[in-house]
């Protein structure tokens, strides 16, 4: 895997065979078992997320271009996600749960400003198959700071929950619209 924006960061662990710590191309010089890290700067990444999207295409690119494509649900696009990464969500319906899962990301609808944006982009919480179940649409429960971020998006509750907050988590939501949506049973 080569990323020309990675950056050398430092030597880290057992160190005292380094020359330069600070140095990615010092001397290293190993005399029996020892432990030593590189570590790098990794620039983060903006994944993408639409209707027509495919998760197993990589969310790096908002519509396919024969190499990289939208994923086709949030979940996806939020479990390739590292800390620090930004999920952005199009307009559209999203039938499905969402957990963050502890990661400090940001998900964001395309356009938070825009109140019809917001409105159209929509997480249902209808779990597979349109099956309306008491559900919880938005999970926070892995330890998130207020670096997680859910901005400008609508989270449509029909049965349950619309976010929930467990493990100390402290995310930052905002821009977003939480409904109550009522539905009536109809035959004919």
């Amino acid at each position: 895997f080569e990323n020309p924006d990675c950056t050398f960061a430092a030597w880290t662990g057992d160190t005292g065979g380094v020359d330069d710590t600070d140095d990615d191309s010092t001397s290293v010089t190993v005399n029996g078992d020892t432990t030593l890290t590189a570590t790098f700067n990794v620039p983060a990444a903006t994944l993408y997320v639409a209707t027509d999207g495919d998760d197993s295409d990589d969310g790096l690119a908002d519509t396919y271009d024969g190499q990289h494509g939208p994923k086709a649900t949030v979940q996806a696009a939020i479990d390739a996600a590292f800390d620090g990464d930004t999920v952005v969500v199009a307009m559209g319906t999203y039938a499905e749960e969402i957990d963050f899962g502890g990661r400090d990301i940001t998900v964001t609808g395309s356009d938070p400003d825009d109140a019809a944006v917001v409105a159209a982009t929509v997480i249902s919480g209808i779990s597979g198959g349109g099956n309306m179940t008491d559900t919880t649409v938005v999970t926070f429960d892995g330890g998130e700071t207020n670096a997680a971020v859910l901005r400008g998006v609508r989270i449509a509750v029909y049965m349950g929950t619309g976010v929930s907050l467990g493990n100390s988590s402290d995310p930052t939501i905002s821009q977003c619209e939480i409904v109550g949506v009522s539905m009536e049973n109809s035959t004919g």
